[in-house]
């Protein structure tokens, strides 16, 4: 009886750590990604994306989630949606904006700051307030817009992709397509986008992007042991195809980042937060 009732105990504390590791231990996980194309003088050029906030709070003022931006000296930040997660009440959307404006300052005294929208952002019902709030503490929104990076005279293009909820339904990928190709085709240098969904991968290979950066799956919120198989993504269902990593469509490569908050579902499991680090290379 005192046996069975220590390995109970054992068992509850490791699920116990499991969960806490899978849902509050920030890892960064880097990739250097090589363009026959890319400017020489954005060689080593370091990108920090940051995704799927979702309100989480990692210390009082953000600050173990700034630390760990810090710690990486990115040339830019770029953060690819689902920075709030909705409840569609301009009083709770308020209160998750009070979690998002300490990470956005202390995010623009490391690095120029750079937002595309998630679709929590447009469900919440009052995606212009969201927006013009994220400009107020500093960050460039990109909705359908572009901007240009620049480095010893030379220019990319940074692109911000719409969510296709900006059109009225969560799955309306022509118009998304048909604006993005607008555009990538108006850019004759390397182009970069900023979007959340990555199921869309054949699109922005087809409008002409070099590099995606892309979230919204929250890594498959449950990963199996051992594989690099998630459980479920939102829009991708049952053991989804994009969940993290690196994927390539003919010139094009994307970078999935697992988040760092949860949606509707409230645990990750075996799926710790992420920030991505993504260094672009200069092909021989």
């Amino acid at each position: 009886m005192v046996l069975n009732a220590a390995l109970c105990t054992a068992a509850a504390l490791a699920c116990a750590g499991v969960s806490v590791y899978s849902n509050s231990f920030l890892g960064v996980t880097e990739y250097a990604l090589s363009f026959s194309n890319l400017p020489k003088e954005f060689d080593g050029f370091r990108i920090l994306q940051v995704s799927d906030l979702h309100n989480k709070r990692f210390g009082k003022n953000q600050e173990y989630l700034l630390k760990a931006l810090s710690s990486v000296n990115p040339d830019i930040i770029a953060v690819t949606g689902d920075i709030i997660h909705d409840r569609k009440s301009m009083k709770a959307t308020e209160k998750r904006l009070c979690k998002v404006r300490p990470f956005l300052r202390g995010a623009l005294k490391i690095a120029p700051v750079y937002y595309a929208t998630g679709n929590h952002e447009i469900e919440s019902g009052f995606p212009k307030y969201i927006w013009k709030e994220i400009k107020n503490c500093g960050a460039a929104v990109l909705i359908n817009e572009s901007t240009h990076l620049e480095r010893g005279g030379k220019h990319i293009a940074l692109i911000g992709a719409a969510d296709p909820f900006v059109y009225g339904e969560r799955k309306m990928y022509a118009p998304l397509k048909d604006d993005i190709k607008k555009l990538c085709e108006a850019e004759d240098c390397f182009k970069i986008v900023l979007a959340h969904r990555p199921e869309a991968l054949d699109i922005y290979a087809d409008c002409g992007a070099d590099l995606v950066l892309t979230g919204h799956a929250h890594g498959g919120q449950i990963r199996i042991p051992f594989t690099s198989q998630g459980l479920f993504a939102p829009d991708q269902g049952i053991l989804p195809k994009y969940t993290q990593g690196v994927h390539a469509c003919g010139k094009t490569q994307m970078v999935i980042s697992r988040g760092l908050g949860n949606s509707g579902f409230p645990q990750r499991l075996f799926n710790r937060p992420e920030l991505v680090l993504v260094t672009l290379k200069k092909k021989a």
